[in-house]
């Protein structure tokens, strides 16, 4: 009975001693998963300390965007205000163009006209004066003939 209380007891201390071993790779295995779980936390505030980063970054992207979006509506604003200034500027351009073409057409008229009657009173001097040479030339014909009268007569007295 001793040796079976002994055999039991030496299969009760191999039990304990196998429970020990399993106890200590147990105690092995949860350093290892407590240092694992201690590096999943670590790596999970790298992340969260990304995310924030990320965030971050969105957020001034947004606001870039919000700018960016402002900026475009003012540029267009301001491409409609200088369009429809061009387009007033080409309109009062083509308005006095129009004026300059009607002015230079009564000028060029006016011209014509007067070189017609430049033409017409150049004409009638012309006329005036070939009847001026001729009444010149008929009354230096008639002093010629006056003053032989006048000869003859101071001759005959």
């Amino acid at each position: 009975e001793n040796c079976i209380m002994i055999e039991e007891l030496a299969a009760k201390d191999l039990e304990l001693a196998i429970a020990n071993t399993s106890l200590e790779a147990h105690k092995d295995e949860k350093l290892d998963l407590e240092s694992r779980l201690n590096e999943l936390e670590d790596r999970v505030q790298e992340l969260e300390g990304e995310n924030a980063f990320i965030m971050d970054m969105e957020h001034q992207l947004n606001d870039f965007n919000i700018s960016l979006f402002e900026a475009q509506e003012n540029n267009s604003r301001v491409e409609d205000a200088f369009t429809l200034t061009v387009s007033e500027i080409r309109t009062d351009f083509e308005n006095k163009q129009k004026i300059w073409s009607i002015q230079e057409e009564e000028l060029q008229n006016t011209i014509s006209a007067l070189r017609t009657e430049k033409s017409k009173i150049e004409r009638e001097l012309q006329s005036k004066l070939q009847e001026s040479r001729e009444l010149v030339v008929s009354l230096g014909a008639e002093l010629d003939v006056a003053t032989k009268n006048i000869d003859s007569l101071t001759l005959q007295h």
